[in-house]
């Protein structure tokens, strides 16, 4: 993904991921945890990681539980699920 954003100028600081799971997951993940969504753990890491200022932030996200996970660590969120994304933006960045 990287590779491809350089060619824009553009880079991606850090990735993260949850390996845990509180069905469906194999035995050493299967757990609820601070970093699975709702839950606001990753972004806080983040945050804390990076000095993120959330007041300052978005996340964008294609599910009810990214926006509940921004709104936990007191960054706006909104969901996106269909449509030109450039002009979803837009507007939100204008602020």
């Amino acid at each position: 993904m990287n590779t491809d954003l350089a060619k824009i100028d553009a880079r991606i600081d850090g990735f993260a991921f949850c390996p845990h799971h509180p069905k469906e997951a194999q035995p050493e993940y299967l757990k609820i945890c601070e970093c699975r969504k709702p839950a606001p753990g990753m972004l806080l890491t983040f945050i804390k990681e990076w000095q993120i200022d959330p007041a300052q932030s978005l996340m964008i996200g294609d599910n009810d539980t990214d926006v509940a996970a921004a709104t936990a660590a007191n960054v706006s969120g909104h969901l996106f699920t269909d449509g030109n994304l450039k002009e979803f933006l837009a507007p939100l960045l204008t602020r």
